[in-house]
């Protein structure tokens, strides 16, 4: 599913605009990355296209076979077609089958309902895809901060959204799991057409996984491009920062700041 940005503006009560004119179509089945410095509006804009935000003027529009505007429906409605995953999420006081299962709430009756077979089965690929199911029955109070991170990504894919919008996916992982996740993400949007959305700082582990860049500066979208079009000069107009490109094997690329 396509969600198209058209004109977005936002202001936070009594403050000045943190998204100023947005325009950008995010295609399916791709993978996006959301760049820029801390208060360049990455978060607004996830919680925007979630939902959770309301834009001022303008209007973000879900693509076929729904092709309507995020404000003609209401939260349970965008829920059966976005999941958010959130910077930090405590841990709530459930096991992490329970809390996985919560996924599937807007596709239940309500609160009563019981869980149908599908909705078991999809739990427990969700388990097996994130590689908890051997702790399905641990409380998350007893996880750690990684596995707490890859439990709540685990529910947002059993909510099996057309769009899943990530902040800051790869907080508290390590290394190896960091790549574990993104190679995850990566299958969600190739195998089912899953249109991912995410933040991150990290911005050469973005780059090694995401098909576009959205680059955000000072409120505005500074360029909509695919990953293998960016610049040098890109990053330092973003960061304030001189950068160098050192190309690897295969065509990767690498960026890093040039020392003071």
């Amino acid at each position: 599913m396509d969600l198209t940005l058209h004109h977005l503006h936002f202001a936070y009560r009594g403050g000045h605009p943190v998204l100023n004119g947005l325009d950008a179509t995010l295609a399916d089945g791709q993978l996006t990355a959301l760049l820029g410095v801390n208060g360049s509006g990455k978060s607004t804009l996830l919680k925007l296209m979630a939902g959770i935000l309301t834009p001022d003027s303008g209007n973000i529009v879900l693509g076929a076979p729904l092709d309507q505007s995020l404000r003609q429906l209401g939260p349970r409605r965008i829920a059966h077609y976005c999941a958010y995953v959130a910077q930090n999420s405590p841990p709530p006081t459930l096991t992490v089958f329970d809390y996985v299962l919560l996924g599937r709430l807007p596709h239940q009756g309500g609160w009563s309902a019981r869980p149908s077979a599908t909705d078991l089965e999809l739990v427990e690929q969700s388990l097996n895809h994130m590689e908890l199911i051997d702790l399905a029955y641990t409380p998350m109070t007893k996880l750690s901060g990684g596995q707490v991170q890859m439990a709540v990504i685990a529910r947002a894919l059993a909510q099996q959204p057309a769009i899943l919008l990530l902040d800051e996916p790869t907080n508290n992982l390590d290394p190896k799991h960091q790549v574990q996740l993104m190679d995850k993400l990566r299958a969600a949007s190739r195998e089912k057409r899953t249109t991912v959305i995410f933040s991150m700082h990290d911005i050469n582990l973005a780059l090694q996984w995401a098909d576009r860049a959205m680059l955000l500066h000072e409120g505005r979208l500074l360029r909509h491009i695919p990953t293998t079009q960016l610049t040098t000069g890109d990053l330092s107009t973003l960061f304030g920062l001189r950068y160098r490109m050192l190309e690897g094997h295969d065509n990767q690329r690498w960026f890093w700041p040039e020392t003071f």
